[in-house]
């Protein structure tokens, strides 16, 4: 069919805009042209490897999503894809040791890290996160083992470096759990760790698996992706 295929391209074209690199990407979409041609698509698939978005690298990605309604008078006029409803889509991500590592500049991954960090500063030691509630930090080291991952990062205006060692497994769909927790580098965090951290991940995301293996870590999930603003 000739519409699938246009608008595949397109969409292909659009992916490789919003990545700073990629080695391979995949785009079928499934359904009839008269159907596409209402804006709507019954079927998406996506396939990448080797892709950097927002500075965090991804070894392998793979996305399907299902009835998508999306903006075909625009798309029409070369205006980029959008969303019009909300949507489902399963993922399988694989991410490696090396991609972590190279992705610590990367704003979204450190923030993330950071945030991390001042959750377990906080049910570790609520007067020390205090104090260092405003204090930067830089993270140098991110190593992936069998059921536990290792984070080392230096707190600026201390200079002190850090390193935490925990495991990471599911406690549901929606939340991670970290626990055994060990904190290295603060004795009185070293002393006083908490033994777990839950973080839930919000109502659009339900991973149906996690597996940490030794330097990489596999995901397997639904995401809820909203039309942008």
């Amino acid at each position: 069919m000739i519409i699938d295929r246009l608008l595949g391209s397109g969409v292909k074209l659009w992916l490789r805009s919003q990545l700073t690199g990629i080695e391979r990407l995949e785009v079928a979409i499934i359904g009839k042209d008269r159907q596409i041609m209402t804006g709507y698509i019954p079927e998406i698939f996506i396939a990448a490897d080797a892709a950097i978005y927002q500075d965090i690298a991804l070894s392998e990605a793979e996305v399907k999503g299902v009835n998508i309604r999306f903006n075909l008078n625009e798309v029409i006029k070369a205006k980029p894809f959008q969303l019009l409803e909300p949507i489902s889509v399963t993922t399988k991500v694989l991410v490696k040791e090396s991609d972590l590592q190279a992705s610590l500049e990367s704003a979204l991954l450190s923030e993330g890290l950071t945030s991390f960090w001042r959750d377990l500063l906080q049910e570790t030691n609520p007067s020390m996160a205090e104090e260092l509630q405003n204090s930067s930090i830089v993270w140098q080291k991110f190593s992936l083992a069998s059921e536990r991952l290792e984070l080392t990062g230096t707190i600026g205006d201390t200079n002190c470096q850090i390193t935490i060692i925990t495991g990471l497994s599911l406690l549901n769909h929606q939340t991670l759990l970290f626990s055994p927790v060990t904190i290295l580098g603060i004795p009185e965090l070293t002393q006083n760790s908490v033994s777990e951290l839950a973080i839930n991940l919000g109502n659009e995301v339900r991973i149906a698996e996690l597996k940490l293996e030794e330097n990489q870590l596999l995901l397997k999930g639904m995401i809820t992706v909203l039309p942008s603003p």
